[in-house]
């Protein structure tokens, strides 16, 4: 039970629904991941991803502080409308805030990303979700996001690219 709810389990992760409006089905693991209407309160992870829907869908990855695992300390998500979707970086470390964000995908170049807003809960830099990124994230196994703390030290968090494709088929079909 999750918060008087029952608890699905489907792939690698679980699903908890907070309004069932459908009946959402589980396919064998080659199968698209389920969905489920926008309207219905969803929390479904894909091995390092997670579709989150309550009233707007998304995914997202964290990495978590070693001596807290509820604390975020780097997030990417994927959110918007379907035809303008965008990639955020969010963090809560103290940033230095003239140098960028740097987002590697697997061998390629950097992609480096402006901070665009700070505020108590950290710092966020965005990208439109363009064809090519898309096609980096959906192709590549990890990546990497560098950024300089406040302190002057470069920092090379790595990222989990596991379950992305899955998860943002997923928003396609939750966020069409």
């Amino acid at each position: 039970m999750y918060n008087g709810l029952p608890a699905f389990t489907m792939f690698s992760g679980s699903v908890r629904v907070g309004m069932l409006l459908g009946a959402l089905m589980a396919g064998s693991a080659r199968a698209d991941p389920p969905v489920a209407p926008s309207s219905l309160i969803v929390d479904i992870t894909l091995q390092e991803w997670t579709l989150s829907c309550d009233g707007e869908c998304q995914i997202s990855t964290m990495i978590a502080a070693a001596d807290d695992p509820g604390a975020k300390v780097l997030e990417l998500r994927v959110s918007g409308p379907a035809a303008a979707r965008w990639l955020s970086i969010t963090t809560s470390l103290p940033l230095y805030l003239p140098d960028r964000v740097g987002l590697v995908l697997g061998k390629n170049e950097p992609r480096l990303l402006v901070w665009r807003t700070c505020g108590t809960d950290g710092c966020e830099a965005r990208a439109e979700l363009e064809p090519d990124l898309l096609a980096e994230l959906q192709r590549e196994r990890a990546g990497s996001s560098a950024l300089t703390l406040e302190n002057g030290v470069q920092v090379r968090l790595g990222v989990s690219l596991m379950g992305f494709s899955a998860a943002y088929r997923a928003l396609r079909a939750a966020a069409p």
